[in-house]
């Protein structure tokens, strides 16, 4: 027997994941390609409209007028507010938390003037993030606690990344990558570090 999705239908925007969630028959489900029945969340549903990714793994949902969050910690959702009548469903940008790790020595300067470019890198000027966390704690080891530093600091920071061009194991030393202006973020993969 076909499952009937009714459309309500939503990519996990979260790290890649690859999965979606969909509703049928009220049923939230899960599919991913490790489980393509899809692991059932929650029960009781009937949306006004689709639903809108969280970017970390949830989801918004407007179901009987009430907007609700949706994470794998509550599947049944936390009511946000009531009284919606939805006609359409908008989406914000999706900003993904990024980490920055340095030496405490630096945090004065960053609250006072924020993350500056540095004068040179693998991928040229520029601030270097990274999505893992670990790789940015090991990163501040370096710089502080092993390094120069007295201790160690890691910065969390919600980015819009805007179009950005990915170069893979490539190096780009100069940042030729930004001279054509069409974008304005670079990612690539970093080697393994020596001792790490």
């Amino acid at each position: 027997m076909p499952r009937r999705a009714r459309g309500f239908i939503q990519e996990d925007g979260s790290h890649g994941r690859g999965g979606v969630f969909i509703i049928t028959r009220g049923n939230l489900h899960h599919v991913t390609k490790a489980n393509k029945d899809g692991e059932l969340w929650s029960k009781d549903w009937h949306p006004d409209c689709n639903m809108v990714s969280d970017g970390r793994g949830g989801l918004f949902i407007i179901s009987r007028g009430n907007l609700r969050h949706v994470t794998k910690a509550h599947k049944d959702g936390i009511v946000w507010s009531s009284d919606w009548s939805p006609s359409a469903i908008c989406a914000a940008p999706y900003l993904p938390y990024l980490f920055h790790g340095t030496r405490a020595d630096n945090s004065q300067d960053i609250y006072d003037n924020g993350l500056l470019a540095s004068k040179g890198g693998r991928l040229g000027p520029g601030t270097y993030l990274t999505g893992d966390f670990e790789l940015a704690d090991k990163a501040a080891d370096r710089h502080g606690v092993q390094g120069t530093g007295t201790g160690k600091l890691v910065v969390v920071v919600k980015m819009e990344l805007g179009r950005m061009v990915d170069l893979g194991t490539d190096w780009d030393t100069k940042g030729k990558w930004q001279e054509s202006g069409e974008c304005s973020t670079c990612t690539g993969i970093h080697p393994p570090w020596l001792n790490f």
